[in-house]
Order: C-alpha cells, then structure tokens, then sequence
C-alpha cells in the first residue's frame, strides 16, 4: 500500500496520518512491532503522523475514530486500510471529487473500488445508493451523522426497507446490519451503510476500479468468505483522464445498479422475481427526475415510495484544508 501510494500524483496535498492499532495478545506483539517499523521507516522519507495505539481497538473503532478525527481536523478525509493496492491516479480522483461534491447534500461518499457493473455512460464515474469501504472519502457535514446507536434500524424489518437495503436482495446487508446491532459482528461500515442510505444518501463511483483489495487471502482477520471477494484488477494499468469528467447531475445510474446487483446476486445465488427488480429499479428513475427537477421533487420522491414502500414515506435529503489520508 505504501508503494502504491508513494506514485499517486498530488500526494503532497495531503496530511497524512497512520493509525497503528495495538496488538490482541502476546503473541502479535512480534508483528505488530515489525509494522509499526515499517512505518517509521516510511516516516523517515515522506513527513507524516503516526498515531500508535496501547490496546487493540479492533477495525471498527480504529476507523471510526480515526475518521471522526481527521474530519474534526481538515474538514475532509480519504480512507485507507493497509490491504490495498492504489492507481497511481486515485489521490487525484479523490481531490477532484471531494473539491467537485464539497457542498452538494446529496452525496455522501467517494468509492474509489467498483464493482463489476453495466455502467454505459460518457462521464468517468457515476453515482450509486451504496457505500463501500475499500479505499473511500467523505466530509465532515456527512460524516457527523455516523452512530454506532442506529435508533431507527427497526425499519430494516420492513420488507420493503430490507429489499431495498440488499439492492433488490442481491447481497444480505440487512441481516449484517441487525447481526451489527446485536453485537454479533464488528463491522462499522454496514452502519456506514445504513446512515447513508436512511437519508437517501449517493456515492460516486469511478467507471474503472482505482483500488485493488488484497485482504483475502485468508490471512486477514475480516478476509474469510463473509463478502463478497473482490475482482481483483491489477490497478496498476487502469487510469482516468485528466481532468476528470464528473457527472452534473446526481442521479443513481440504472445500468450500473443494476450490473452491481447481478454481480453480487450471482456470487450469493439471491435472485430477486423480475417484477419486484422492475418495480425497484423504477423508484430509483422517478426519484432522479425528482433530483433534478426540484419543484417536483416531493411529488417524484413520494411515487418512489410507494414503489419501494407502499406504507412508508420517502425523507428528504438535509439540505478548505488540506485533506486527511
């Protein structure tokens, strides 16, 4: 990751800091000395923070403490895990797109993985309702609402809610997010999911994958067969033009939803009858034109609820320095 990182353009516009988390028992000691080695080593050629911890956090606090830090300190953040391997373009992709949405309410995150989609537009990213943890940014303003106590999760039993959670029951979220809450898993990023998605929340993803995952190669403590393992691209080769050209308008992108929800449906075997995925991918078209045309947005959210969730009511959506990394 440190590789990759070192030939990202525009790194020097970052304050970096490095979260090392504390070992589990005696026997990591060892390991967790040579990392934090690794580190300081790293240190002695590009200036950076460390911020070394005494006990063992885990994943989840240690990101989410992290990431609650560095957005109280820039305003901004880009995330990484240690598992990744970078584009030399995915530092500038990440800059462009958090100066391009800074104050657009309706964006939430920046992905720089993909997933394998039917994406067929002329811009290099699109938007989908989904966030996804593998090397990733946001803002304070969005950031703020994360919570490990999700007051309204009950709503993840309605059947609606759910399926539109699993991107039409194409990936079982929601039973991770109720697992979540009863404390039977440690993921933070399915309540990532959650906060965003309960405000109708967009990511924008870019149309080539700008992240590699290397974390599942069973060595890794949340790399077993619980997701999804990710097409692996060599990133490497895969690059964007510069500038980059963003789309205008913030609207969920149907092929590529759809191509995404194929995707993991296929690895999970979960298909979903065709009038129920009809019905879904609908709500999304009439809640865009809502987007758009703000007069009507009331009106085109509220037939996307009734898609989605004949009982319910459709929310609406809430209306610098250097970045940290």
């Amino acid at each position: 990751m440190f590789e990759s990182l070192e030939r990202c353009a525009r790194l020097d516009e970052c304050d970096i800091t490095v979260f090392c988390d504390g070992a589990k028992n005696t026997e990591e000691e060892a390991a967790v000395g040579a990392m934090r080695a690794l580190v300081r080593e790293w240190q002695e050629r590009r200036p950076l923070r460390i911020v070394e911890s005494a006990e063992n956090r885990g994943l989840a606090r240690s990101v989410a403490a992290g990431v609650s830090q560095l957005c109280d300190e820039s305003g901004r953040v880009i995330v990484l895990e240690d598992d990744l391997t970078l584009s030399s373009g995915f530092i500038d992709y990440m800059l462009q797109a958090l100066d391009r949405y800074q104050d657009a309410p309706d964006v939430w995150q920046i992905s720089g993985f993909v997933f394998p989609n039917r994406y067929r537009g002329n811009e290099d990213a699109f938007f989908l309702p989904l966030t996804c943890s593998w090397g990733w940014a946001t803002w304070e303003r969005a950031w703020r609402h994360f919570t490990w106590e999700s007051s309204d999760a009950a709503e993840i039993k309605n059947p609606n809610v759910r399926r539109r959670f699993d991107l039409c029951d194409s990936y079982d979220w929601a039973q991770m997010l109720e697992d979540r809450l009863a404390g039977r898993n440690s993921s933070w990023a399915v309540l990532w999911y959650w906060t965003v998605f309960r405000r109708n929340g967009l990511a924008l993803y870019p149309r080539v994958p700008m992240v590699d995952v290397g974390g599942f190669d069973g060595t890794g403590t949340h790399g077993g067969q619980t997701w999804c393992a990710p097409v692996r691209y060599g990133v490497e080769y895969l690059q964007l033009p510069a500038p980059l050209r963003l789309p205008a308008q913030m609207t969920v992108d149907q092929d590529a939803l759809g191509g995404v929800a194929d995707y993991l449906g296929e690895w999970t075997g979960r298909r979903t009858p065709t009038g129920k995925r009809v019905r879904y991918w609908m709500s999304y078209r009439l809640e865009g034109i809502g987007r758009l045309i703000k007069p009507l947005a009331s009106i085109m959210n509220k037939a996307a609820s009734l898609l989605r969730e004949p009982w319910g009511i459709m929310r609406v959506i809430p209306a610098s320095k250097k970045t940290g990394l």
